[in-house]
């Protein structure tokens, strides 16, 4: 799957970030993305994050 892909090159690489947000155009496109563990923004519910793993040179010693 080309979303499961992505984000999994994306925690691996160096170029950094911290999350991944989506746009939901409906509610089975905003449940498929519940379904992958993406969080819904309090303030616009078809607006989602996925956090992504801290890398290792910010993780406490």
């Amino acid at each position: 799957m080309a979303v499961c892909d992505y984000i999994s090159r994306l925690s691996n690489d160096d170029a950094g970030g911290f999350c991944v947000i989506v746009d939901a155009k409906d509610q089975n496109v905003k449940n498929f993305y519940l379904n992958y563990g993406f969080i819904a923004f309090k303030d616009d519910p078809t607006r989602l994050y996925l956090p992504l793993p801290m890398p290792e040179a910010f993780s406490a010693s």
